[in-house]
């Protein structure tokens, strides 16, 4: 008979006490806060993208090129 995986947590924890139970939620925990880190930094370099972008006009001149090259193919 194979216990089903609330019991076999109840059992490790029994056996083994609190530190491994504690050890899955700290690496659960790990993982989050690396994810959310991630997720500042690609915040963080979108935001100097936009802002760098607002700040130049590379974009007007790219559509500028591309329509003149449009244009010019007619």
């Amino acid at each position: 008979m194979n216990p089903n995986p609330s019991q076999s947590k109840m059992l490790t924890r029994w056996l083994l006490g609190d530190h491994v139970a504690c050890r899955e939620n700290s690496e659960r925990a790990q993982s989050t806060v690396e994810y959310a880190i991630l997720l500042l930094g690609a915040a963080a370099v979108a935001m100097l993208v936009v802002a760098w972008v607002s700040q130049s006009d590379v974009v007007g001149r790219l559509f500028d090129s591309v329509f003149d090259r449009i244009i010019s193919q007619q």
